[in-house]
């Protein structure tokens, strides 16, 4: 089970690899061509600063997840560090039960807001596309981030010796 859990895991962050580089490098083609189109030949995109917002929101809440996936946020770890293994493992698993709590909390929270008739009945002022596609990617990504926690605190609850090794 724990095998299916990691590759799972590991589909995962290459679906969000896959979306950061789609995503980034839309970002960078729209505005170089913006760019271009703007001061080389005085005819703007219209909405492009609209499409680019949305495209770094949606990289910076993916790659979010990767980085909670590899284990790459920043974090302040000197008092568990400091700590007896058992201790550290236990306080480890504690924690991260916590942080997917909340983690779990915004995305269901999210999900509430993008199913408001509300929020589904708006469109963005330049594009005309639905805004509930911009908010939409807040609770997929948290979803996501959910995952990724729990596969690692599977891990480190199925074979806790080296809690600093795991992935989260």
């Amino acid at each position: 089970m724990i095998k299916f859990i990691k590759k799972a895991d590991e589909f995962l962050a290459i679906v969000e690899k896959l979306f950061l580089n789609l995503f980034t490098g839309a970002l960078v083609l729209i505005l170089t061509v913006q760019v271009i189109l703007r001061y080389v030949f005085s005819r703007p995109l219209f909405w492009a600063e609209e499409i680019s917002l949305q495209l770094l929101v949606f990289s910076t809440l993916t790659g979010l997840s990767l980085l909670l996936k590899t284990r790459q946020m920043i974090v302040i770890d000197m008092v568990i560090a400091a700590l007896p293994a058992l201790l550290k493992t236990k306080l480890t698993i504690l924690l991260q039960i916590l942080a997917l709590g909340v983690i779990l909390f915004f995305a269901y929270q999210g999900t509430l807001w993008i199913l408001r008739p509300d929020v589904r009945m708006e469109s963005a002022p330049t594009t005309g596309l639905p805004i509930w596609i911009n908010y939409a990617m807040f609770p997929i990504t948290f979803y996501a981030m959910a995952f990724h926690l729990a596969a690692g605190l599977t891990t480190l609850i199925i074979t806790p010796s080296h809690p600093e090794e795991q992935p989260c």
